[in-house]
């Protein structure tokens, strides 16, 4: 009917992914999209993805991206919906806020139809900024199956070691990384350098950590990138500032596909706008947020030394 309304429940690859570009074109010209709205994760039985609603109609010029994810009431560790939850969401149909947003339909074909309300509702605006890519070379580390890394780990300690994402935690670097052989000739292209950056593939949150050189040469694996910095544009440790907080999180989270992982691609972390201050003050960002990563590490070793008290309180002397 050229006046009907139909509702489709999708997976939310279909927002982004290259198979559904074809269903999203057709809908978008043809203006048959009337609204996209993101549910909650965990609402359905069969999946913990959190699903995707569509609503469907005629001559649509533009569309309303809802972020619904929020709404949702909890019943025996399950999420649901009352008719409150059902009502706020259709009250966001007629708003406009920081969960609800109307996108010409134009805007959506110049950003390759995607159809991500997060791509749409979330902002980053700066007085300067540049982009990821042109602050950075990014690369992934090295892939390898299961059978193959351990060909080339080492059981004997070694100053060669690998880094995963599980060595990453509060933006510090494990010093209990697993070693690797001597014979990696193929794997230097995946050598982590001075400053370079490490950010991992999924999260969420994503971890990242700065690399500063010590006696070990690190390789990084698959589900981490490495970003080597070009330090005459920006202050490393500004730039892992930026993106350990949450602002950088956020903007990482923008970017990233939606699943039961989040994932980012190096395409969509290329267009990442990155607040650009004078080098000045970017080196005292910086260097503060390296003392706050001290300060972090110090409170973790007294706690370690606490619990090993803790355990020796009742030791014969």
């Amino acid at each position: 009917k050229d006046d009907g309304v139909g509702i489709a429940l999708a997976h939310p690859s279909t927002f982004s992914s290259l198979n559904s570009l074809s269903f999203r074109k057709h809908f978008i010209d043809n203006g048959y999209i009337e609204a996209v709205i993101s549910l909650p994760s965990g609402l359905l039985n069969t999946t913990l993805i959190g699903p995707v609603i569509y609503k469907l109609s005629h001559n649509n010029k533009s569309v309303k991206f809802i972020d619904a994810k929020h709404i949702y009431s909890e019943e025996r560790r399950r999420k649901t919906y009352d008719l409150s939850d059902i009502e706020k969401i259709i009250n966001l149909l007629d708003q406009e806020n920081d969960y609800a947003v109307n996108v010409s339909n134009k805007e959506i074909i110049n950003n390759n139809y995607i159809l991500n309300p997060n791509q749409y509702l979330v902002k980053f605006e700066y007085e300067k900024s540049a982009q990821l890519g042109d602050l950075t070379n990014i690369k992934r580390g090295f892939m390898l199956t299961a059978n193959q890394l351990d060909n080339y780990t080492s059981l004997d300690e070694t100053n060669i070691k690998y880094i995963k994402t599980s060595d990453i935690n509060d933006g510090i670097i494990s010093n209990n990384m697993e070693s690797l052989k001597d014979d990696i000739n193929e794997l230097y292209n995946y050598l982590v350098k001075n400053n370079n950056i490490l950010l991992s593939r999924s999260g969420i949150p994503f971890k990242v950590a700065i690399y500063q050189k010590d006696e070990f040469d690190v390789f990084a694996q698959g589900n981490l990138f490495i970003l080597e910095v070009n330090e005459k544009l920006i202050y490393p440790p500004y730039l892992q500032a930026f993106l350990h907080s949450d602002e950088g999180q956020k903007a990482l989270k923008h970017i990233a596909t939606d699943g039961i992982y989040s994932l980012l691609t190096i395409n969509k972390l290329k267009e990442v706008l990155i607040p650009m201050y004078e080098y000045e003050k970017q080196v005292k960002i910086g260097n503060k947020y390296l003392l706050n990563i001290e300060r972090i590490k110090e409170i973790e070793h007294q706690k370690k030394q606490v619990i090993l008290n803790i355990g020796n309180q009742f030791d014969k002397n």
